[in-house]
């Protein structure tokens, strides 16, 4: 198939060159790499294809850039490629992708989970303080698994933020 490996070149040319303020051709990435998802995205070779290069520049743009907007766009193409479809428009897929894919113990060495460390890692209060609702529910759970991994994550972001004094945000 010439057509998807024209497609992969594509991406890593248009990654390669991405620059933060051209913002209509992330939006082109974007577009194009949620057909690609869509419509070829199946087999072994694509998902070491996704593993081994495309993935490694997208966490690499997404660590490099100072833009919320970049990141959450970058979060959404991962939404996209692990088949989450309940978008939250307001909040740009944050809170779906910790829910769905961040709470199933089959998932901690998953692509998201990986964003979450870098989002957590990167992220401004303002940005933490959105996640902190569901991790608080989440560490109060009934559900064992979901407070255990709630907890995790909890003493994760509080860890990030030490010795800042927005720490107060996450108490229990």
């Amino acid at each position: 198939m010439g057509e998807k490996n024209d497609l992969r070149t594509f991406f890593i040319n248009a990654l390669d060159n991405f620059e933060s303020k051209k913002g209509m051709v992330f939006d082109h990435i974007h577009y194009t790499l949620e057909r690609y998802v869509a419509f070829q995205l199946k087999g072994e070779e694509d998902i070491l294809w996704m593993n081994e290069t495309c993935y490694p520049k997208l966490l690499s743009l997404f660590d490099e850039s100072g833009s919320i907007k970049v990141r959450n766009s970058i979060l959404m193409i991962f939404s996209e490629i692990y088949k989450i479809d309940e978008l939250d428009a307001e909040q740009r897929g944050l809170k779906v992708l910790l829910r769905k894919k961040f709470l199933d113990p089959e998932e901690e060495q998953s692509i998201a989970n990986h964003c979450l460390d870098i989002l957590l890692s990167r992220a401004d209060d303002k940005l933490k303080e959105m996640l902190r609702d569901d991790i608080r529910t989440m560490s109060k759970s009934e559900d064992e698994r979901l407070r255990e991994r709630g907890l995790k994550l909890l003493e994760k972001i509080i860890g990030e933020v030490s010795g800042n004094d927005n720490t107060r945000i996450f108490s229990a």
